[in-house]
């Protein structure tokens, strides 16, 4: 199984059913309060349904100021990563990670977010704000990185980076937060055999493994599986399903040999597909049932 998405870019970030809320600025004032009544937007919560409802009376132009900062935010935000932080993410990560950060929040999946290999941490500025619009500002996220950058890699590892390359700062991380005004991160660094196996948090709803290497994404699966909460999501980098997409970007093969060999032979991985894209991802979907076997190691 595979997903597949059509290519987005600034909006809608939340997915199809967010294509509606722009049309509120083209209603005239006096419908607007009955178009939000009639209406659930399910992307955006009901906290956000209701003070748009409620804005329309009397304020005809709230409810279009409302939507239109968060929107404006979360499209400045995309247009200063891909310049500031263009190394790390792209305008096709930002689009396939989006809908599932979505997914766990309505979901009403329990737990921390978690992102092992941070970086400089634009991944998770992103996923912050996204959490922050949807509403769910209480949410904790983790993040994780050596700061000495990559580790020694394996033989099953391609050269395309070197022990040592991605070298960061916890500090990087403070000012990338600190520069869109968002709550801080628990920032945790050392090296992953070191950090998660006593400071991971429990359960884990959402995870972004970033570790580029095959010892640092089996290790990531080793400690993140069997804390998943039930429902919960994990979004692999570089995982390359060159069967599924011929077309996928597959330089770092280790990423996805981790996968298939820490859930053997019927990896519940599965391929994400964007169109017109090379991006290797990967989602694993925790069941909302026990899986024999997958207890903590």
């Amino acid at each position: 199984m595979q997903l597949s998405y059509q290519r987005l870019e600034l909006a809608p970030f939340f997915g199809p059913d967010m294509e509606t809320i722009p049309h509120i600025a083209r209603l005239p004032w006096w419908q607007l309060h009955d178009f939000t009544r009639k209406n659930t937007f399910p992307s955006l919560g009901s906290w956000k349904k209701d003070s748009l409802s409620e804005a329309c009376q009397g304020k005809p132009n709230s409810t279009r100021s409302a939507w239109g900062q968060l929107m404006e935010e979360l499209q400045k935000l995309r247009a200063w990563l891909l310049d500031e932080h263009s190394g790390t993410i792209s305008g096709d990560r930002i689009t396939a990670i989006t809908p599932h950060v979505r997914h766990v929040v309505e979901s009403g999946v329990q737990g921390a977010f978690v992102e092992l290999g941070c970086h400089r941490g634009a991944m998770s500025v992103w996923v912050r704000t996204v959490l922050d619009t949807l509403g769910d500002t209480a949410r904790e996220i983790h993040v994780y990185d050596s700061f000495q950058g990559l580790p020694t890699p394996d033989p099953c590892d391609s050269d395309h980076v070197q022990e040592g390359d991605l070298a960061a700062s916890p500090e990087d991380v403070v000012s990338a937060y600190n520069t869109w005004g968002k709550k801080l991160p628990t920032i945790h660094p050392g090296w992953f055999d070191e950090t998660l196996p006593v400071e991971l948090p429990e359960p884990i709803a959402f995870g972004y493994l970033d570790g580029d290497f095959y010892g640092s994404i089996m290790t990531s699966l080793k400690y993140c599986v069997p804390r998943m909460a039930p429902g919960g999501i994990l979004i692999i980098d570089d995982y390359a399903d060159v069967a599924a997409n011929p077309g996928v970007w597959n330089g770092l093969p280790g990423v996805k040999q981790a996968c298939d060999e820490y859930f053997g032979g019927n990896s519940p991985v599965e391929p994400i597909i964007l169109e017109g894209s090379d991006l290797p991802f990967g989602i694993y979907r925790h069941p909302y049932t026990a899986v024999p076997g997958m207890t903590r190691r």
